[in-house]
């Protein structure tokens, strides 16, 4: 990190924490993945389908060093447009078993939030696509949404400022910038959440901070 050794920081960064200097943050974060239904076009798409969440992957970034606290990874069952496309399902790599078997997104959205402290946690994933299903998810399902939107940070956009880019990068492309492997799968949840959370420590250690 050029901007951190510039600074003279010594950094030490691995999947347990990273060592932030005299910068500490006590800012709680909690990254996430929604997997959702989804068309490779309109042809075959039901009249009035909208995105439902099938997959979530979510993991715990503890301060001062951002170790990993608590994880949670589920299936979730859609409740209007059960039936996943061949396209999904290829994409995300789930089967319709998976989903058939999973647990109502009510039973979920509890599950998730109990590792969200309202108003100190920031919720943060690579995007705006996550919030915008779970927002529409929470209205047709009649569902309180316990993630504020003024505590969701997209992540994407936060790196094209903090990288100086005029683009919104792929999650990809960043993760290879700063010479990250992939954990598992692309468009996978919980493996797109640690790629994520890790890309997020990196950030956080060249000197990058979370919205007061």
């Amino acid at each position: 990190m050029p901007d951190a050794e510039k600074a003279g920081r010594t950094l030490v960064i691995d999947r347990k924490g990273i060592d932030m200097a005299n910068d500490h943050d006590d800012t709680p974060i909690l990254v996430v993945d929604f997997e959702f239904t989804t068309y490779a076009d309109t042809y075959g798409r039901p009249s009035g389908f909208f995105p439902e969440s099938i997959e979530v992957g979510a993991v715990e970034l503890v301060p001062p060093d951002y170790a990993t606290g608590r994880t949670y990874q589920e299936f979730v069952k859609p409740r209007f447009f059960p039936k996943l496309s061949d396209f999904c399902k290829q994409l995300a790599l789930i089967e319709q078993a998976d989903v058939d078997g999973g647990i109502d997104a009510a039973l979920m959205l509890e599950r998730l939030a109990e590792l969200f402290d309202p108003g100190r946690t920031w919720l943060v994933a690579w995007g705006d696509s996550d919030y915008e299903v779970l927002a529409t998810l929470c209205q047709k399902y009649k569902l309180s949404n316990p993630f504020p939107a003024e505590r969701y940070l997209d992540l994407a956009a936060a790196y094209r400022d903090h990288a100086r880019h005029t683009y919104r990068t792929p999650l990809s492309i960043a993760l290879a910038e700063h010479g990250i492997e992939r954990d598992g799968f692309a468009h996978t949840a919980m493996d797109d959440t640690l790629s994520t959370a890790e890309l997020l420590r990196r950030m956080l250690a060249s000197g990058w901070r979370m919205p007061a």
